[in-house]
């Protein structure tokens, strides 16, 4: 991974080794894979079929006494349902538990708050927030548009927090959007958005532009290595990720569509209380 500051006359070039390793992170494992519509469908009704069995073994039984049917809705009388007491004693010792294991894993994290906008899927527009307010502009030549907003970045002995407003455009589309802020009298320091040719074309790179003479803070540089070092042990396996997501939430819409034209009547069961 290469890192070049553009501040004046003094670029400065940082290469680290990046290892391929496959990461299990956020539910991600090696065996995830691109779901097929008919196989989405099927863990989606399994699943579906999994929570109405709960909800059915919570259900009481009810004795109807009287019934009215009103087409999408039925009204049932019943007799007063003996429902199952809820146990606090152990719930309460099942958090308590859980409480004492918390404590006891402690583990150091650093947040990373940036700002990320992916051009043409191709170059990534970084804004990092040092500890101390800074606002840093930084670009690269990777395209981020796999990376989840939130959650663990992990790399070589590292570990953040990640929080990131993420966006993706095209190049003209932004160069519309900063014409007519300008016309609206907003004015900004624009930058050029580069294209892979600023780049070295070795590897991964970042670009880090400096508004003065200082030097690159080492928090950010520790986190953009971190950073992209991450994303390319992890990328196949974040494009599945998100792949499944997409495919199981097409499924679950398929799924309601079909429910929605079953026009299944909802079924109401109302009893007195006693002294009623």
């Amino acid at each position: 991974m290469e890192r070049e500051i553009l501040q004046g006359k003094h670029p400065f070039l940082g290469i680290i080794l990046v290892c391929v390793l496959l990461l299990r992170l956020f539910g991600v494992s090696a065996e995830g894979q691109s779901l097929l519509e008919a196989e989405a469908d099927r863990l989606v009704r399994e699943a579906e079929a999994e929570r109405e069995a709960v909800k059915a073994a919570k259900r009481p039984d009810f004795l109807v006494l009287e019934g009215h049917d009103h087409g999408a809705v039925i009204v049932r009388k019943v007799l007063p349902p003996v429902l199952a007491e809820v146990k606090e004693a152990e719930g309460l010792k099942e958090e308590a538990a859980l409480v004492e294991l918390n404590s006891q894993v402690v583990v150091e994290s650093r947040d990373l708050r940036l700002e990320m906008t992916v051009y043409d899927e191709v170059v990534t527009e970084i804004i990092w927030w040092g500890p101390s307010g800074e606002r840093i502009t930084i670009w690269s030549n990777l395209n981020f548009r796999y990376l989840s907003p939130f959650g663990r970045v992990e790399w070589a002995g590292r570990r953040y927090q990640l929080v990131a407003l993420m966006q993706s455009r095209g190049s003209e589309e932004e160069r519309q959007l900063r014409r007519y802020l300008a016309a609206e009298g907003v004015q900004r320091n624009w930058g050029e958005i580069p294209t892979l040719g600023a780049f070295s074309g070795v590897g991964a790179e970042y670009l880090v532009f400096m508004d003065s003479e200082n030097p690159v803070p080492q928090e950010l540089d520790e986190a953009m290595e971190a950073l992209h070092g991450f994303y390319l042990a992890n990328e196949d396996a974040l494009r599945d990720r998100i792949d499944r997501a997409q495919s199981l939430e097409a499924a679950r819409k398929r799924l309601e569509a079909v429910r929605a034209a079953e026009n299944e009547p909802t079924l109401l069961h109302y009893w007195k209380k006693d002294g009623e």
